[in-house]
């Protein structure tokens, strides 16, 4: 009861504490914004004393002010003021010249660059129209002085060429005498069609024909003897002369409204016949008059004529039929040059032109004299200008000059009254608001004041409390020191009683030990047969033991409850461990193998790329020997990386020797004389091309070949040569199907299977026909 009571008044003296404790917190912070009010209270009433004497003194500076010498300063203002005015609007005023000046000025400039420009074209021309000129006083010279008769028309070198091919074909040098040039042979039948013919001939119409290839080196030596000036060399066209023009009859276009070019062709010559056969296929070009007519007729598959592969109209528009239909725009219809023109006329057609250079150069030279003239009159437009334009600029220095020292020489000006006064009314604002502030502040700090001192009210009367209840709690204490030595007897007869209490206990406390011993035991036989480890002899006390026994076992209870039973968790590790170290040996196997996989994959891919390499060393050689056949030399560059594969063709020089046997002869190489694929015949084309399909056979291991039309831009010579060395690349275990649209000379081949006239039809396009083919 008593301890109750103290209890009591010790938790009664502590809330008093607490409270006293809280009421001085709030009485430090209640001084504390008491001494920042009056701070504040003080700085306002310091800023309202400043005010005040800002404001007096702005009356006095008032009242000190002088009306004459404001009078006076005005006026004196007012000049200045003038004079600057003066200056400024004569700057604005040159200002406003200099620019337009500056503007006639660019435009002069312009003007003269565009008539610059526009002279030097007129001079381009004029060097052009001259050169023109030049050229045709020389062609008409070299018409009037030789005597070739027609041949003259197409050059004046021609007579001269053809007296050297006589004496040379007298001295035995060739071995047919060579045929040319090609047009003289040619007549057509139909004048409105000749230019149509030249313009199909081209180059070929001032060539020559020769039978073999020495014929044609010693036509070029000839060739290098004459002076050709500034007209082209006349092209050499190497074929094997016949004396029977081919019968081009079945491959012939055919049309009952328009003829063919072959139709209108009148060659008195069979090697020109077989030339203009095999080089330009004459005979599958029709000629149709307007491009109306041309259109309508071969841009429908259904109404192109049989064989037809070309047209031309008039006015040189060139059309390819359906199924690849295409139009390419010509140049309009204009006079022959060569075909059935007498000398007299080309003499006539080069004095006309020479006329017209001739006016056109007059006219030349008159717009060159007025251009002249005018950009002297802009020259010295462009002088006076700048002349101009720098008379003003320095004008405009001199006023800015004379401005900057204006601008200098102003005074500066008076108190202003009106602006005293508007500051002197600001201030007094700012006086009204500064007191106002201040009231606020007074009051704020009075409300202070007076919550400070309730605090100090609440502080006495907490601490009279607290004293009070100090005295309560002594005491308290006094009488429980009483009643405790009262209770002194009645301990000794409690602890007797205890005594009694604790031998009792200490008997069931070893009949608990007995069979927590068996109990052990037990566990430790369990222990032993887990193999858990010798006894560990320590010297911690029984007590300390027992605590860490039952940490033990409390943490053992919870790992039961959350994971088991330790013998059924060793024998699971167990297992675990087994399988997992079977896991790794077949891991490593498999780690092993993927490596000697991997090693194989690199070896295959490099055996791979040595394949690929091998091939494309195959082919490269048996495309360079394959052309060797026809003097070509050609390389094959292939790129395995990005999967590109470049071909390079050119046609050897009468200097370069077969570049299989003088594959490596670098000096011969660089004294050669290349010609690239582009000049190069589409018999020559065709060729390589078959050179390159047989270098791919040779790499390609494959039952059946077939090729279809190889043949059908070559002459009899590269046809024979291809088919001769197709065969003889052939394999013996490998069958070659040949197809092509020509007639073959069979007696050639007499280890080849022949096969004509072989027809197949195609429901619903008519029936096709294939007129030669040959298997291997």
């Amino acid at each position: 009861m008593k301890e109750k009571q103290l209890n009591e008044a010790t938790k009664n003296f502590e809330d008093v504490a607490k409270e006293v404790r809280e009421m001085e917190d709030e009485m430090k912070y209640a001084k504390s914004d008491y001494k920042d009010k009056q701070g504040q209270f003080l700085l306002a009433e310091k800023k309202m004393r400043a005010i005040t004497s800002e404001i007096s003194t702005l009356r006095e500076a008032m009242e000190k002010d002088n009306s004459r010498a404001h009078r006076e300063w005005a006026a004196a203002r007012a000049l200045w003021q003038n004079k600057i005015d003066g200056v400024e609007n004569q700057v604005k005023e040159l200002l406003e010249h200099c620019k337009t000046e500056t503007t006639h000025l660019q435009n002069l400039q312009n003007t003269l660059e565009v008539k610059m420009s526009d002279k030097r074209n007129q001079d381009v021309e004029e060097r052009a129209m001259r050169k023109q000129l030049n050229d045709l006083e020389r062609e008409l010279k070299g018409l009037q002085c030789q005597k070739g008769g027609q041949l003259t028309v197409y050059g004046h070198w021609v007579p001269q060429l053809l007296n050297k091919i006589q004496t040379a074909f007298a001295r035995g040098l060739f071995v047919k005498k060579p045929v040319g040039p090609m047009g003289a042979y040619i007549k057509v039948r139909d004048n409105k069609w000749a230019h149509v013919a030249e313009r199909v001939l081209g180059k070929r119409i001032t060539g020559f024909c020769v039978d073999n290839q020495a014929d044609e080196k010693v036509l070029r030596n000839l060739m290098k003897e004459i002076r050709f000036d500034q007209q082209a060399k006349p092209i050499v066209i190497v074929a094997r002369f016949r004396d029977q023009v081919l019968d081009v009859s079945k491959f012939e276009a055919f049309s009952p409204d328009y003829p063919s070019l072959w139709s209108i062709f009148d060659i008195s010559d069979s090697v020109v016949a077989n030339t203009v056969v095999d080089q330009m296929q004459a005979e599958s070009i029709l000629l149709i008059p307007t491009s109306q007519e041309a259109g309508n007729l071969l841009k429908d598959r259904t109404q192109v004529p049989r064989n037809c592969k070309c047209a031309y109209t008039l006015n040189l528009d060139q059309y390819y039929p359906d199924p690849n239909y295409r139009v390419y725009g010509g140049r309009g219809s204009h006079r022959a040059k060569f075909l059935q023109v007498s000398v007299q006329d080309r003499m006539r057609e080069v004095n006309r032109s020479k006329e017209e250079c001739t006016e056109r150069l007059n006219s030349f030279f008159q717009h060159n004299q007025e251009a002249q003239r005018v950009i002297k009159n802009l020259q010295e437009e462009i002088t006076a200008s700048n002349k101009k334009s720098q008379q003003y600029k320095r004008k405009m220095d001199t006023l800015r000059m004379t401005l900057g020292d204006l601008q200098n020489q102003e005074t500066p000006p008076l108190p202003n009254i009106a602006q005293l006064e508007e500051d002197v009314r600001q201030q007094e604002e700012s006086l009204t608001v500064a007191k106002a502030n201040m009231e606020k502040i007074r009051e704020e700090s009075n409300g202070t004041k007076v919550k400070y001192s309730e605090l100090s009210g609440f502080l006495i009367a907490a601490r009279q409390r607290e004293k009070k209840s100090y005295k309560e709690v002594q005491t308290c204490k006094r009488v429980l020191d009483q009643a405790n030595a009262n209770s002194a007897e009645l301990q000794i007869k409690t602890h007797k009683k205890r005594k009694a209490q604790l031998i009792k206990e200490e008997k069931n406390h070893e009949k608990a030990v007995a069979e927590t011993t068996e109990v052990l035991d037990a566990a430790l036989k369990i222990a032993e047969n887990l193999n858990i480890g010798p006894r560990i002899e320590t010297q911690k006390n029984i007590k300390e033991l027992e605590r860490q026994y039952n940490c033990l076992q409390t943490r053992l209870n919870k790992e039961r409850a959350s994971s088991g039973d330790p013998v059924t968790i060793a024998e699971k590790y167990m297992t675990t461990k087994h399988r997992f170290r079977q896991v790794s040996e077949d891991l490593n196997k498999h780690v092993s193998l993927m490596k000697k996989l991997k090693e194989s994959l690199q070896m295959r891919e490099s055996k791979y790329w040595r394949l690929n390499k091998w091939l494309a060393v195959i082919i490269k050689y048996f495309f360079k020997e394959h052309l060797s056949l026809r003097k070509l030399d050609g390389s094959i560059y292939v790129n395995f990386d990005q999967n590109t594969l470049n071909i390079h063709v050119e046609k050897l020089g009468p200097k370069k020797e077969s570049p299989v046997k003088d594959m490596n002869n670098k000096k011969t190489r660089k004294k050669a004389h290349h010609q690239d694929l582009i000049m190069m015949s589409g018999g020559e084309r065709s060729f390589a091309t078959v050179a390159f399909i047989n270098a791919l056979w040779h790499a390609i291991v494959s039952p059946v070949h077939i090729l279809d039309e190889f043949d059908v831009f070559m002459d009899v010579i590269a046809r024979n040569r291809a088919m001769k060395m197709m065969i003889s690349a052939a394999k013996p275990d490998t069958q070659y199907i040949f197809l092509t649209p020509l007639s073959l000379d069979t007696n050639k081949f007499s280890s080849c299977s022949f096969f004509r006239d072989l027809q197949w039809s195609v429901s619903p396009k008519p029936t096709q026909t294939l007129r030669s083919g040959e298997v291997l």
